[in-house]
């Protein structure tokens, strides 16, 4: 198998660095609830530290620069929802508004229909939503965060 043939299902090592990876992250934001903004960016240096080591181990972090590394994962995570980012945005803005009409239920609806198709979201109070790629199942692993505008 060639180096650029290496898929993470095919190393156990990465299965496990995810799990550490998702239980620093849940760890870390319920310790720092009230600092949400900081969790936030100490959970994606986290991410990059151990995608750096996994691709380093796999013997791509050559190959690829990170930045590029994590644009190809979250195209890849959108195409498997069968989501486009726009509409992703687009149904965070009726959520929203939802949310500030007290209609819970579309509220709710919308959130549960992203984390079937793999999008997590966070709402960090007076902020930003906060939207990650997380696998379907629920598993909320963190893959690539964005912040959208309130």
């Amino acid at each position: 198998m060639s180096r650029n043939n290496i898929r993470p299902e095919h190393c156990p090592w990465c299965f496990s660095r995810r799990d550490e990876i998702h239980q620093r992250v849940n760890h870390q934001a319920q310790e720092n609830a009230e600092e949400s903004e900081n969790v936030a960016g100490g959970a994606l240096v986290e991410v990059e530290k151990a995608v750096r080591e996994v691709l380093d181990v796999l013997g791509l972090l050559t190959t690829l620069i990170y930045a590029d590394f994590l644009k190809e994962m979250k195209q890849k995570a959108l195409a498997r929802a069968k989501l486009g980012e726009e509409e992703v945005l687009q149904k965070i803005e009726t959520r929203r508004v939802a949310r500030m009409n007290n209609n819970f239920e579309l509220s709710d609806g919308i959130r549960g229909s992203l984390a079937l198709q793999g999008i997590s979201l966070m709402d960090v109070p007076g902020r930003n939503t906060l939207w990650r790629l997380c696998l379907p199942s629920g598993d909320t692993s963190l893959i690539f965060t964005q912040a959208t505008p309130h």
